[in-house]
């Protein structure tokens, strides 16, 4: 395309621009004969034919009378009045002859400024369509006419599922499903009565997939104001109505996890409390628990509530005692994502497991031994489970607690029960060890953990 679009003759016919460039070259009026010069030239042809006939007519009469040297005199004038008459003739025939001449050429010179300014005027509005249309496709926005029958003159790109030859020279019956043709038909008659723009949005059913329009529609016009059809733009707003329908299930999903998460808190306080000797006890217990189920929530907000990997559970919940990974806690699975429930409820119990180990179990010497491992056992008979262990060594000699606090009824029971599995729970001498059983229902389906969790030995 050229970029010359402000002058209108273009880049090839810059010298004769300023004919071309506020319209077509005026015509060179003085290449033209006037009125008064025309009728000069015929007035001295008919005097000088009339003269002759008179001479004519004078030298017959003296030769009718004998005159013959008055008859000779008159032929001698005929004969000079012919020579004056053919002098005339050539001149004016010459001057005609040159006045033809700068008429051709000045229609030659408007002729080609008129081509000029076609061709200049194709070009731009050949550029002004390919903007027009790049703006389009670049807009998302579909445009349409159709006449008052309501059929498709045209159409910027293909639409309802159909092409766009396929769409024009046919209505919204021929290309509309019944039970979506129906509100935008009565939009649109309405619009050609009324005159008045009109906007709406609609879902249309686009082979088994259904997409939703923001519509404008306008009346048409034609050259005497009357109307003469519609003309319409359509935006595919799908995308946005997905995110609203997204939005809406997040707010019930919010306001359902809320209440749990208010539940949890109230149990974890009313727990705390049942066991705690005194309000520090109380607040350094109560606190310590908030913020490990404040470190899950963190991993779920982190990954959309799409589950978390096992291995940033693990991680997330052993809080300060994450520096002794791989000194004095070995961590060792497989790529696993659980879901948002079951990382709740694993955090919590690992929680108890880590403070525990840390006060009176492994982690409260620097012998002591902490392995977790977790794994999908393959199952034939049976269906599959995962496995969750913690086993504890090298640390003091362990006895079994002689009353049953927050920590152990979440370990034992509270853990089980949300994940419909089976704890097994040891309190050996030589080392607590601790089994979660679960279904691979609260797995993420098809989501395996990122590359970062496929580890041993970490």
């Amino acid at each position: 395309m050229s970029s010359h679009t402000g002058d209108p003759a273009g880049p090839d016919i810059a010298p004769e621009a300023d004919a071309v460039s506020d319209g077509p070259a005026p015509l060179d009026h003085s290449a033209f004969p006037h009125a008064r010069q025309g009728r000069r030239a015929v007035g001295t042809i008919v005097w000088g034919f009339a003269l002759l006939i008179l001479i004519g007519v004078l030298d017959g009469i003296l030769i009718w009378q004998g005159e013959r040297e008055f008859a000779l005199v008159a032929v001698a004038a005929e004969m000079v009045a012919a020579i004056v008459l053919a002098a005339v003739l050539i001149r004016d025939t010459r001057r005609y002859f040159g006045l033809l001449e700068r008429r051709e050429s000045s229609l030659n010179s408007l002729a080609a400024g008129l081509e000029r300014r076609v061709a200049w005027r194709t070009r731009s509005l050949t550029e002004l369509n390919h903007r027009f249309d790049a703006a389009l496709r670049a807009s998302g926005v579909t445009v349409f006419t159709q006449d008052r029958n309501l059929v498709y003159s045209w159409i910027s790109k293909a639409a309802f599922g159909f092409a766009t030859q396929a769409i024009i020279g046919r209505s919204d019956e021929e290309l509309m499903p019944q039970r979506f043709r129906a509100p935008i038909k009565h939009l649109k008659r309405e619009v050609m009565e009324t005159g008045e723009t009109a906007r709406t949005e609609l879902s249309v059913q686009e082979g088994e997939v259904e997409r939703w329009y923001a519509l404008t529609i306008e009346p048409q016009r034609g050259a005497e104001e009357q109307i003469t059809g519609i003309i319409g733009g359509a935006v595919d707003i799908t995308d946005r109505k997905e995110h609203e329908t997204r939005i809406h299930l997040l707010m019930r999903e919010l306001n359902h996890r809320s209440r749990n998460l208010l539940a949890v808190i109230q149990a974890i306080a009313r727990q705390s409390a049942a066991t705690a000797a005194s309000s520090g006890e109380f607040l350094e217990r109560f606190s310590a628990r908030l913020q490990s189920l404040a470190e899950s929530h963190d991993l779920l907000v982190r990954d959309s509530w799409r589950g978390s990997s096992m291995q940033e559970i693990v991680r997330s919940q052993l809080g300060h005692y994450s520096d002794l990974v791989g000194s004095q806690i070995e961590l060792r699975g497989e790529p696993m994502r659980v879901r948002p429930d079951a990382a709740q409820h694993i955090g919590m119990a690992l929680h108890e497991l880590a403070t525990n180990a840390a006060k009176y179990g492994a982690l409260s010497t620097e012998s002591g031994r902490v392995g977790i491992r977790w794994s999908v056992e393959p199952g034939e008979e049976a269906p599959r489970r995962c496995r969750l262990s913690w086993q504890e060594a090298g640390g003091p000699l362990v006895e079994r607690p002689t009353r049953r606090g927050f920590g152990t009824v979440v370990i034992e029971r509270t853990v089980a029960q949300a994940l419909d599995g089976r704890v097994t729970l040891d309190y050996a001498p030589s080392g607590l060890s601790w089994l979660l059983e679960f279904p691979t229902t609260y797995l993420v389906p098809d989501g395996p953990a990122p590359a970062s969790t496929q580890f041993a030995n970490v």
